[in-house]
């Protein structure tokens, strides 16, 4: 049998690995059934210094610990729950604890007067119980009196806690004077023989009977042993003694340390196609008990992780059982009203049958029945009663008269006549007496196999009697006729109703492994070509947050000069220089969240170094949140399409890992324009893209991608003021956004591979920002360093805006398209907390 609720054993076990979030404190309370809640538990800083959140989920009468599991909740808080989200939020999870060896678990949150209890009832009908620092009761589930042990749960009542079972002490002397000398309840021939089991379980009432069982096997006897007859040796007792010692220091480690869990399953074998073995799970369990030594164990590393697995199986089991049910309840309906069909359809088809045989019968004895029915009419007229012209008939067929033996029986209260008629086709063989009932309607026995019983009207003659049977096989004949014409409209419409029903019943919560929410998730971001994440913030806070946070070291500062442009940071996490592809991505990527995408206008945005951004405002303004101080040169970017791409963020099993290490590396020098081409027939083929004029169309694989036109060091340097202040919400457009935009993207759109230096100084000075002074002292370091940047990484002039494939991903927030277990990471140069995005072999390393 499955196990569904917890012994004191398991209590202990689960308190003790749930005390590794003692100091979380409650974010939120949720009700996902009326009995089973989940607390969100969480606690800031870190390795990551973003925090760590955990759930607890507390079901009444089952179960507590801790999940990593999703389940879906209620869309409306019950009224119980709202009460605990009122109380408990924000307070912190101060202690754990099992009131003595009893199935309760209280938890305290808060302290001193600001402390609140949640007890959980684990026994019985269980409960969930809200108390404060002085154990009186809020809110609870249930309202409950125990007349035995004399107390009452009832709220603003005292919750009683003295009540609860305490370890009993364990001696060797109470032990041997109870076992030693153990003596029948009653005598008589009616008497109870006190077995092992049952004496050891009235000295140690609250362990319970599987901890009994277990230690009294693992001392070599039989719990059914009858100690009244067979007493125990002293030997056996200290035996019996030592295993207790045992069970009683394994409560004392759970104390002080966490402890390993056992999940206890069996196998089912595969039918049919499948030959795949299934696992069922029968038990959970912190101690191998002696009888459960022979069933098939999965460990874990802790008890809790245990519980979480053997329950989220459990509730998986049981949610497609359910669902089996459902739809075979609602199918079954289906299979009923084709039967119902099929049974009108034969009985209408029998009834045919039997009008059809009636009336040729009748048409072949034409006489006889002509003077059967004037015979029974004469006698009738002359007033003899109906009981005597039964007796009647029986004696003139006795005396022979043939017209008295054609009649069977008769139903003057019908005005009708069973007459057995002879078959001139049957020659003998005729029909089974249960034919014969069949053909009327159960009257009579039957008679000879060539005789039929037929009914037949008194008020009519013999050629009227033969056309009312066929009147009838007509009528019949049609009613079948219409009842197959039906037949399929009323399969159609039984299963478009049980296809309603299946959508209406409510579906059982469905249970998903809950998965790693990276801390920029939480913002706007993307991973670009060569793998360094872009974070922006999606409002003033989040803007905020990411500069002050994140806007450090060797990152990069991009923004455009847009209304509604927020602040992105380019994490660095190499020693090198940022790629100028990767530059450009990011800057797109500004670009296109600001307001310019749906004034489609077409601009550029600029990067800055950490050290040029700062919150420091000049003397006598003020800085309001989202904005900052940029001080120094600004590094602007070539202007760009407003094109944004998409990808897909999937993760992988570790038995995947080792196939796809590598596949986001460099491509060298040799592989370049193999790869280039495998990349753009791939972008034609699958991917797909938003683009300024808001039209979808698949990416030509013929476009060539275009350099960027700036080194990395400096990208296409303007002329910017000392000290400019950056609104993230308030800023006028670029200049670009009137006259120049054209003229600069055109310039832009026709770079080409055999683009000089000077070509790209040129296009340079077309910019109107720079002075003649700037152009003069910076072109020889430009041509410098862009010459540089190529022989080093020939990728990192690559224009990527454009051919954006699935590994340019942008993602909004922890809803984003993610599942599995883990993500595949480049080892080379992996960056840490950052997943890879893992793409086709064929499309993976398109720039």
């Amino acid at each position: 049998m499955v196990k569904s609720r917890m012994n004191s054993a398991d209590v202990a076990a689960s308190v003790a690995c749930m005390r590794r979030w003692i100091n979380y404190r409650v974010s939120n309370v949720y009700d996902i059934t009326p009995k089973l809640y989940q607390f969100k538990l969480s606690k800031s800083g870190g390795e990551d210094k973003e925090g760590h959140k955990t759930f607890i989920l507390m079901e009444s009468a089952v179960r507590a610990h801790t999940t990593t599991y999703a389940r879906e909740k209620n869309s409306m808080p019950s009224n119980f729950c709202l009460k605990l989200r009122k109380h408990l939020r924000t307070k912190r999870l101060e202690k754990i604890t099992q009131l003595g060896l009893d199935r309760i678990i209280d938890f305290a949150f808060g302290q001193g007067e600001a402390c609140y209890h949640v007890i959980l009832e684990l026994y019985a009908q269980g409960n969930l119980v809200l108390t404060d620092c002085n154990y009186e009761i809020l809110t609870l589930l249930r309202s409950y009196r125990d007349n035995e042990r004399d107390f009452a749960i009832l709220a603003r009542h005292k919750y009683p806690i003295e009540t609860f079972r305490e370890r009993p002490e364990l001696s060797l002397r109470s032990m041997e004077q109870r076992l030693l000398s153990a003596e029948p309840a009653n005598t008589g021939p009616q008497a109870d023989h006190t077995t092992l089991k049952t004496s050891v379980m009235d000295l140690l009432p609250a362990l319970g009977p599987m901890i009994c069982e277990h230690c009294i096997i693992e001392c070599g006897l039989q719990s059914s042993r009858r100690i009244d007859d067979e007493p125990l040796s002293e030997a056996e007792v200290g035996m019996l003694f030592e295993a207790f010692s045992k069970f009683y220091a394994w409560l004392d480690r759970c104390l002080v340390e966490e402890v390993p869990g056992y999940v206890l399953y069996k196998e089912l074998q595969g039918t049919g196609d499948s030959d795949c073995t299934k696992e069922i799970y029968q038990d959970c369990t912190p101690l191998l008990f002696q009888p459960q030594k022979d069933m098939l164990v999965k460990s874990f590393d802790t008890f809790d992780d245990a519980l979480d697995e053997f329950f989220a199986q459990s509730e998986t089991q049981k949610d497609a059982l359910q669902r089996q049910q459902q739809k075979a309840a609602a199918y079954s309906k289906v299979e009923k009203v084709k039967a119902d069909h099929e049974r009108r359809v034969q009985a209408l088809e029998r009834e045919v049958d039997k009008s059809q045989l009636r009336a040729r019968l009748i048409e072949e004895n034409l006489e006889e029945v002509d003077a059967a029915i004037a015979a029974v009419n004469q006698v009738i007229a002359s007033g003899m009663a109906w009981e005597e012209v039964a007796n009647l008939i029986k004696q003139e067929t006795k005396a022979g008269n043939p017209v008295a033996a054609l009649v069977h029986s008769l139903q003057l209260e019908r005005n009708q006549v069973t007459l057995r008629l002879r078959d001139p086709t049957s020659f003998d063989e005729g029909m089974s007496d249960d034919d014969e009932d069949n053909l009327h309607h159960g009257q009579g026995s039957g008679g000879e196999p060539n005789f039929h019983n037929v009914e037949v009207d008194l008020s009519l003659s013999a050629y009227k009697n033969v056309e009312r049977h066929f009147s009838s096989k007509k009528k019949h004949a049609h009613k079948q006729q219409k009842t197959l014409d039906s037949n399929d409209i009323a399969l159609k419409q039984a299963e478009r109703k049980a296809q309603m029903a299946l959508k209406k019943v409510k579906q059982v919560a469905k249970i998903s492994q809950m998965r790693k929410v990276f801390w920029f998730e939480k913002f706007n971001w993307f991973i670009t070509t060569e793998n360094f994440l872009v974070v922006g913030g999606r409002d003033a806070q989040q803007n905020e947050m990411v500069v002050k946070k994140y806007l450090k070291g060797r990152n990069l500062y991009v923004h455009a000069d847009l209304h509604g442009a927020s602040s992105c940071v380019l994490i660095n996490h190499s020693d090198d220089e940022v790629p100028a592809a990767s530059l450009s991505q990011a800057g797109a990527f500004c670009v296109c969240r600001s307001q310019a995408w749906d004034s489609k206008i077409v601009t550029s945005a600029w990067w800055v170094y950490s050290n040029q951004v700062s919150k420091t405002a000049p003397t006598g303004e003020y800085l309001t949140t989202g904005s900052f101080m940029v001080r120094g040169r600004k590094n602007f970017l070539p202007p760009t399409p407003l094109v944004m791409g998409y990808g897909l963020l999937f993760m992988l099993d570790d038995l995947s890992l080792p196939n796809h290490i590598g596949e986001r590396r460099s491509v060298p020098k040799g592989e370049l324009g193999d790869f280039m081409e495998r990349a753009s027939q791939s972008a034609a083929r699958s991917v797909t893209f938003r683009t300024s004029d808001q039209q979808t169309g698949s990416v030509n694989a013929d476009v060539e991608p275009d350099f960027i036109g700036c080194p990395q060091s400096s990208g296409l340097s303007g002329n910017a003021s000392d000290e400019e202040t950056v609104d993230c919400q308030e800023q006028e457009a670029h200049h670009y956004a009137h006259g120049e935009a054209d003229e600069a993207t055109d310039e832009v759109e026709t770079m080409s591979y055999e683009r000089d230096s000077d070509e790209l100084h040129e296009s340079v000075e077309t910019d109107p920002r720079l002075s003649q002074e700037e152009m003069s002292a910076d072109g020889e370091d430009q041509e410098e360093s862009t010459q540089e940047a190529q022989d080093r990484d020939p990728l990192s002039s690559l224009d990527c805006t454009g051919l954006r494939e699935p590994s340019l991903t942008e993602a909004g927030g922890p809803e984003s398209q993610l599942s599995g277990s883990k993500y595949a990471f480049d080892q080379a140069d992996a960056l840490d907390d950052v997943p890879r995005l893992e793409q086709s072999k064929e499309a993976g390393e398109r720039h």
